[in-house]
């Protein structure tokens, strides 16, 4: 498939008609009955959600919350909004004690208070991953840095060093693929798929290898020229050439 910037000119209907007809397909050769959806109130899994509603009916899928003690509040509530728009009672699946099992919190928490020794999550600090916020204005380094709250409110921020931002970033994951862990668990119980078609859609659809322009790695607009070398000139085309 050949990716332009005429292929984000879609035509919502037809899309979403022929996604449904392709998840049709593909649960009837697998010879399941519907799916299970893993639900957060955001917008990625909410699309997911209303296209296997279209496809199987509200009667044929399985929407489950799977918070863990991180999460925000409100993330349930607009995932039990969702779901009650489509007709379907969600499962909570709180994985807060498997996460506890792999040693998730405490990986992440060592690794920022590698940076921040004074970091306690038990004493009501917080910590989060940033940016530079001028990367586009200034030639700034793409490099992260980590900001703790304190309990009195304020803050301090600190450059994370690459072997502590990897270890935050493999017990994070730890998240994702326990989330993934229950909603199997829920489609074999059910004999449905995981929306793995879907899944592996998007993923293919946002590959960064095969299209570029979706890869973490920031291109400041000055280096396209540069580094595009013909990688990613279809969807830049006319962006690039200077001005008259």
């Amino acid at each position: 498939m050949h990716f332009t910037k005429d292929s984000l000119n879609l035509d919502p209907a037809l899309e979403t008609e022929r996604i449904v007809k392709f998840l049709q397909q593909n649960v009837r050769q697998t010879m399941r009955r519907g799916a299970v959806v893993g639900i957060s109130g955001g917008i990625d899994s909410a699309v997911v959600f209303a296209l296997s509603v279209r496809a199987f009916g509200p009667n044929k899928v399985v929407a489950v919350m799977m918070p863990d003690k991180d999460s925000d509040k409100l993330s349930e509530q607009l995932a039990r909004e969702l779901a009650k728009k489509f007709g379907v009672e969600p499962i909570l699946e709180d994985i807060t004690g498997a996460l506890q099992g792999f040693d998730c919190y405490r990986r992440r928490d060592e690794a920022i208070a590698h940076v921040f020794p004074e970091y306690n999550a038990d004493k009501g600090y917080k910590a989060k991953i940033v940016l530079p916020q001028d990367l586009l204005d200034n030639a700034t380094l793409n490099v992260f840095s980590v900001t703790i709250v304190r309990p009195d409110g304020s803050e301090e921020t600190k450059p994370l060093p690459a072997r502590d931002m990897l270890q935050i970033i493999a017990a994070t994951n730890l998240k994702q693929r326990s989330r993934m862990s229950t909603l199997y668990y829920h489609a074999e119980a059910r004999h449905s798929p995981a929306v793995r078609a879907t899944i592996d859609w998007l993923k293919a659809a946002f590959d960064p290898v095969q299209h570029p322009w979706f890869a973490d790695n920031f291109l400041h607009p000055r280096d396209f020229e540069r580094e595009r070398a013909g990688k990613v000139v279809p969807l830049f085309e006319g962006l690039l050439e200077p001005r008259g």
